[in-house]
């Protein structure tokens, strides 16, 4: 399945005004974003772990990197992770409920994505997933 199915139901849901569908609009963008970053990592031949811990060594991995763009992506993956999180598991966090809300997390889903396509595609390729391969040890031994 192509991770950006997701995003485009992401967006079919971020339009409606009920709570479940503008909760489910973080969470599937959320996903969207983690599986195109996860291409991307295994592209590099790194081998995200499995079960829940492979989420936070993506954001580290990113976020550890010297590059500024991973770093930023990383930021970024990590802020739509937290709000995931909410979405899916703190039904008490009524702001996830909002349409503003739900629309800013597809945007920023829809920014990751548009980015690291770039990075699959582009020319700085080899030398970002050199930079994640040059990281990846030390996020292992977190």
């Amino acid at each position: 399945m192509d991770p950006r199915e997701f995003q485009r139901l992401a967006g079919t849901l971020a339009a409606r005004r009920d709570p479940a569908a503008l909760r489910s609009a973080i969470s599937r963008s959320y996903y969207a974003a983690h599986h195109v970053v996860r291409e991307f990592v295994d592209a590099a031949g790194i081998r995200v772990p499995g079960s829940g811990v492979g989420h936070q060594f993506l954001i580290n991995l990113l976020g550890e990197a010297g590059d500024p763009e991973l770093q930023e992506t990383g930021r970024s993956l990590g802020d739509l992770y937290s709000r995931r999180l909410d979405a899916d598991y703190r039904l008490s966090a009524r702001d996830t409920e909002q349409p503003s809300t739900a629309r800013f997390y597809v945007d920023l889903a829809g920014g990751i994505i548009k980015e690291v396509e770039g990075w699959l595609v582009g020319p700085r390729r080899t030398a970002l997933a050199s930079e994640l391969k040059a990281v990846e040890a030390r996020v292992r031994r977190r």
